[in-house]
């Protein structure tokens, strides 16, 4: 019977430790992910910066010019970029943890479909035209308007392009939806309302190339703060549950 309790006891422990580490990495993806993603847009570079906020965008010449003097810093947020928008596409399926329902199901098939499509769309508009600015520096100014010619196809690809190309529909559609469905699936399994609220204003993100975005993770961050939260509380009292049943088996043994 000793052998038998401390035994037990070690798989108690044991099971607890797990535990605690996924929690740990779990806090660290959902919390440290909207932190991350909002200080990097703080360095994404303006439409303004470079005159682009105008409806007409330029060719040639022209557009190389507008792009050349925003190409490093360009280039740096756009490297670092796909990895928070694959934690992000993870980050929502975590908060849903646990989390049944068509609401939940439909949500995570969006945060997939966002982080596949959102890193392809960035990829084209962000990394491809920042290398493609950065490798005319130097050329003459007739083999500038040829790359500057290269950047305004790929801005206005009718697929691949930026907005209102299908690919970055899909993206900005499937992160709305997937943000929007999990506050309705968190709200319906009882999380707190404000949470949830915050969790769906979070949506705005999706406009990252501008103060929009970094707001929109601060959103996500309070959301997942207050979530996490409430998870936690849920699991103390699940925990103070069960441990009296835990104690009776081993008076048992």
């Amino acid at each position: 019977m000793p052998y038998l309790m401390k035994n037990d006891t070690s798989m108690t422990r044991r099971y607890s430790m797990t535990t605690q580490n996924h929690t740990r990495l779990r806090k660290l993806i959902v919390g440290g992910t909207p932190v991350l993603t909002g200080l990097l847009l703080l360095f994404h570079p303006l439409p303004e910066q470079a005159g682009m906020q105008y409806l007409e965008l330029p060719q040639g010449l022209a557009l190389y010019e507008l792009m050349a003097p925003i190409a490093g810093s360009f280039l740096a947020v756009h490297a670092i970029f796909p990895l928070a928008l694959a934690l992000l596409g993870l980050s929502v399926t975590l908060l849903l943890h646990g989390v049944s329902g068509m609401a939940a199901n439909v949500s995570r098939a969006g945060a997939f479909v966002f982080s596949v499509t959102y890193i392809l769309y960035e990829t084209i508009i962000g990394t491809v035209t920042a290398l493609l600015i950065r490798g005319g520096a130097g050329l003459p100014a007739n083999e500038q308007a040829v790359i500057g010619d290269a950047v305004y196809r790929n801005f206005t690809d009718p697929i691949f392009g930026d907005l209102p190309s299908v690919v970055s529909v899909i993206a900005w559609l499937s992160w709305i939806m997937a943000v929007s469905l999990a506050a309705v699936a968190l709200r319906r399994s009882g999380k707190p309302l404000g949470a949830c609220i915050l969790l769906g204003l979070s949506c705005i993100f999706i406009s990252h190339a501008s103060m929009l975005g970094p707001l929109g993770m601060l959103f996500f961050f309070c959301a997942a703060v207050g979530l996490e939260r409430s998870r936690l509380r849920e699991a103390d009292g699940r925990q103070v549950e069960v441990e009296p049943i835990m104690l009776s088996r081993r008076v048992q043994k």
